[in-house]
């Protein structure tokens, strides 16, 4: 048994490597990651988690903000039971985000849009700062990977009029688990009805 955990310890160090040398060449330099950000609050101290992974990495924030979004939160659960609804049978909080359209039966990658506060408070735990829903639009992609799979960039594009593709690339990893994943960022106010697609390719190092 404590082999097994090395060797998974040893994966998991092996993944982050890789993953900091392929998303390198994009990763703009950030004095503080957590000062500022439109995600969970600054004085939060849960605010790490909803911004790297579940076991307290903050690589994750090389993701960063593109030219049309900024990044509102990122979860990698990699080796995590399946995601239970916002409290257990003892009332702790078991996720950042719950009630969502998650499964344990296949790889998936889904997208929620959020434009007001009331809708985000049904699906996300934390605090947050305050969003101008007037001119912001948030959207979540999330799925499940059957590996130990990293969110390493993120693309918003218009692809014509009334549609748009959201594409959350990950870095793949050779270390089998159930992993859900979480990527939020904020667009500029998207009309009612638009098509949103969601693109969740590997990319490999």
């Amino acid at each position: 048994m404590c082999f097994m955990k090395e060797v998974y310890k040893s994966l998991i160090a092996m993944a982050v490597l890789l993953l900091m040398s392929a998303c390198g060449g994009s990763v703009a330099n950030i004095d503080n990651p957590f000062q500022g950000r439109p995600g969970t609050k600054s004085g939060d101290v849960r605010r790490q988690v909803t911004v790297a992974t579940q076991s307290g990495g903050d690589y994750l924030d090389m993701l960063g903000n593109g030219d049309n979004f900024s990044l509102f939160g990122v979860e990698n659960s990699c080796g995590y039971t399946f995601p239970k609804n916002k409290s257990d049978e003892n009332g702790l909080i078991q996720k950042n985000w719950y009630n969502l359209d998650d499964s344990n039966t296949g790889e998936y990658a889904r997208v929620l849009r959020f434009d007001d506060d009331e809708t985000l408070r049904q699906h996300y735990n934390l605090e947050y700062d305050t969003i101008d829903w007037s001119s912001k639009t948030l959207l979540l992609a999330y799925g499940m990977r059957l590996y130990c799979d990293m969110p390493c960039s993120v693309r918003f594009e218009k692809k014509e009029e009334g549609k748009y593709l959201l594409t959350v690339e990950m870095i793949s990893s050779i270390a089998t688990a159930l992993n859900w994943w979480r990527v939020a960022i904020l667009v500029d106010k998207l009309d009612p009805g638009v098509s949103i697609e969601i693109n969740n390719p590997d990319r490999r190092p």
